[in-house]
């Protein structure tokens, strides 16, 4: 072989094995490109979303940023805010802890402390540094202890200062109005000028410091022109003295004897109790035997009262009273015990009051016209009781009370009754009781007047005669609505009864003549014109009522065993009976949703004993519900001719429908009102 030719074959084998080896690099690296740009392509799409994600996000954070701005403004805006309003929490806590010392509450004030907490009391027995709340509870029970009333106020508002975060001072300038324990007529005001020092916890604000300093000052200092204390213990002493004379007129020894002391002494000077007595139950026994002695007794006085002290705690009261008393013995025999009294009252500390250490009771009886100048005598005083119990007769006959009408006979007493039903003689309480009884069953309701005043007649000092014209009112029981006057001519004859202690009716002549209304008052309707108002009245309820489609109503109208006569339209029949007669009504009720009434002429209305008819021409303006056939329905006129009969119901006491004629006839709008264009219902 050619040594060209076997070098270039070698060389053709060459570039055949590198061309082998290209080709294959060649296909490697062209997966691997392929696969690169497809990895390429991926992370472009990657860029893209995440480029698209990037600028929504730079958007979001861009409004985020915004709100959070302002949300940075308005948390700062409500920081401001808590901390303005912590001072107001403050005060309110220092508020509360004066009312808590007010109402003298340890239960209340010892937990508004801190446990190591200190209080500085600076002025009177208290005086000194208290730490912890065992010590704070302690010294604020003593002073609870001291003092039974506290009442607290405040004219400077309290102050309060921040002093670090959570931590603030409160300055008060209080004023506390007490009554001492010991002495409760010395009222004082302790002037208090505090320093509360409040720190925040998780329980709230609580005291960590207080500063309580005090200043006992009287009141005269506090409030101009107030009294001083020893007017005000005159002003205590009076008022029980005046209290004393007020428990011996209402004649009760239990509030009477209370008001003195273990070892009071009582000088009764005139009359049959005259005499000393020491003790509460030497008093109490004397002040009984007073008041078995006199049945009635009131007070008065002309001179006011003095009060002179004696000491700090002992007063005397020195007046001059008069008791007006009737003697249980003979109650109409009044007169007046004319009383000259010193009270000596002393304070006890234990009893917390005043109590009567000393009485001067010294009395004399006098009759009523040496006391007061003009006053009637004792016969016209008995002739005014005895018109009262006339009155309270015609009284009590008027509400119907048996039982207080007959407690005013003897029991032997006699009724004439002249006039009427009841005329007759009726003699005893059985038999009288038994009368009245019957006049009070026959009407119901009762009032009574007189034009001419009673007169008063003494027979004898124990027998007095009344002489009275008067008119009763009165509305039969059986026909409520045919009222009328009973015209009665009385005479009533009264005995004093000393065991009944009391006037008691021992004859009565009762003449009665009954009158018409119109008879006795001028210009009075007469009953047929009332009557016919009351029927019309009940048929314009009706008509009402129906327009209204108050089914309810309606149905309470009518009687029960009444007839409905329905003549014209759907609904023609006749119906009786409530059921039935609802039913008809209800179906009226649900074929309009609208209803109206009126009448161009009057109704007619005639009255015959408990019967009535009522007759009307009416027009009702109704629209009808829509339906399939008429979805869009106008309004019309039902042309009603209306009769109604009326039946006279005493038990329910009203007129009652027994039979309704119900005629009619629709009409359309055009045809009542020419040129009327019929509307439709708008709901």
């Amino acid at each position: 072989m050619d040594v060209k030719l076997a070098g270039l074959s070698a060389l053709v084998i060459v570039l055949v094995i590198v061309a082998g080896a290209l080709g294959v690099m060649y296909s490697s690296l062209a997966s691997k490109y392929s696969s690169l740009k497809s990895s390429y392509s991926s992370l472009k799409g990657s860029y893209s979303s995440l480029n698209t994600s990037y600028t929504s996000l730079s958007a979001s954070y861009s409004s985020l940023k915004g709100e959070y701005s302002s949300l940075q403004n308005m948390y700062s805006a409500l920081e401001s805010m808590y901390k303005n309003q912590q001072a107001d929490v403050v005060l309110a806590a220092a508020m509360s802890h004066w009312n808590d010392i007010a109402i003298e509450s340890p239960s209340l004030v010892a937990p508004q402390y801190l446990s190591n907490a200190t209080l500085h009391w600076i002025g009177g027995p208290l005086s000194g540094v208290y730490t912890g709340i065992s010590a704070i509870n302690a010294t604020w029970n003593k002073f609870f202890n001291m003092y039974e009333t506290v009442y607290w106020y405040t004219i400077v508002p309290p102050t309060v200062t921040p002093v670090s975060p959570g931590v603030y001072n409160v300055t008060g300038y209080v004023q506390f109005l007490v009554a001492p324990t010991a002495a409760p007529i010395n009222v004082l005001v302790l002037n208090v000028t505090e320093v509360l020092t409040y720190v925040n916890t998780s329980s709230g604000y609580l005291i960590e410091n207080e500063v309580w300093k005090v200043k006992p000052i009287p009141l005269t200092d506090v409030i101009a022109g107030y009294p001083g204390q020893e007017q005000l213990a005159e002003s205590a002493v009076l008022a029980d003295a005046m209290s004393h004379w007020n428990d011996i007129a209402i004649e009760s020894p239990s509030l009477v004897i209370m008001q003195y002391a273990p070892d009071a002494t009582l000088d009764w000077v005139g009359g049959p109790l005259s005499g000393v007595y020491t003790g509460i139950p030497a008093i109490n026994a004397t002040w009984n035997k007073f008041f078995n002695m006199y049945e009635t007794v009131y007070w008065y006085t002309i001179v006011p009262p003095t009060v002179t002290m004696i000491s700090p705690v002992e007063y005397n009261v020195t007046g001059y009273a008069q008791f007006f008393v009737a003697p249980t013995a003979a109650p109409l025999d009044i007169f007046v015990l004319n009383v000259t009294e010193v009270l000596t009252y002393t304070y006890n500390s234990s009893a917390a009051s005043f109590q009567i250490t000393h009485e001067v009771w010294k009395v004399k009886p006098i009759p009523l016209t040496d006391v007061i100048a003009g006053y009637p005598g004792q016969e016209q005083l008995i002739e005014g009781t005895v018109l009262a119990a006339a009155m309270s007769h015609w009284n009590e006959i008027a509400i119907e009370s048996a039982p207080l009408v007959i407690a005013e006979y003897a029991p032997n007493a006699t009724l004439d009754w002249v006039g009427g039903p009841l005329s007759g003689v009726y003699t005893g309480i059985s038999a009288i009781n038994a009368t009245w009884n019957k006049f009070f069953n026959m009407y119901e309701t009762v009032y009574w007047y007189t034009i001419i005043p009673p007169t008063v007649t003494m027979i004898s000092p124990t027998e007095y005669n009344v002489t009275g014209y008067a008119q009763f009112f009165v509305a039969p029981t059986a026909v409520p609505i045919h009222p009328l006057v009973l015209n009665v001519t009385e005479i009533l004859t009264y005995v004093y009864n000393e065991s009944a202690a009391q006037f008691q009716i021992t004859h009565e002549v009762w003449k009665v003549k009954p009158l018409s209304l119109s008879d006795v008052i001028a210009g009075y309707p007469p009953q047929t014109y009332i009557e016919e108002q009351m029927a019309l009245a009940q048929a314009y309820a009706h008509w009402n009522d129906i327009a209204i489609e108050n089914a309810s109503l309606i149905i309470t109208e009518y009687a029960p065993n009444a007839t409905l006569h329905w003549i014209g339209g759907p609904l023609s029949g006749n119906y009786t009976g409530i059921s039935t007669i609802n039913a008809t009504w209800t179906k009226f009720d649900n074929m309009y949703e609208y209803v109206v009434w009126y009448a161009l002429v009057p109704p007619t209305v005639q009255v015959k004993g408990d019967m009535a008819m009522v007759k009307a021409p009416l027009q009702f303006v109704v629209f009808p519900y829509p339906t399939a056939s008429n979805p869009h329905p106008v309004e019309l006129v039902l042309n009603v001719t209306e009769i109604l009969y009326y039946n006279y119901n005493a038990t329910a006491m009203q007129w009652q429908i027994v039979n309704e004629y119900w005629i009619v006839h629709p009409l359309s709008i055009s045809d009542v009102a020419p040129g009327y264009s019929p509307g439709q219902y708008q709901g």
